[in-house]
């Protein structure tokens, strides 16, 4: 209705990316437990780190961030009137 290409990208990935983020930090919590529980099994084993789980969440919210941004712009590049014709 009026907006450019990169106004609706920026505003679908802000909407994204806090879910993203909610989400991730409601995973962080039982993930460390039930981690720490299963390496306790282990003979060798390593400690979880903050940057364990910073590292998960960056690649998430990349593949979020070019997930959202390739089909928003394959939308925005397509011809309305070829999308009725196919209705």
């Amino acid at each position: 209705m009026g907006s450019s290409v990169t106004g609706v990208i920026i505003n679908l990935q802000k909407d994204f990316i806090k879910l993203v983020l909610i989400a991730s930090v409601i995973a962080i919590i039982p993930s460390y437990y039930y981690m720490q529980r299963w390496l306790d099994n282990y003979a060798y084993r390593i400690d979880l780190t903050v940057w364990d789980f910073l590292i998960a969440i960056a690649l998430i919210i990349i593949i979020a961030i070019s997930t959202i941004y390739y089909h928003t712009r394959k939308a925005a590049a397509s011809n309305p009137v070829d999308m009725i014709k196919c209705e």
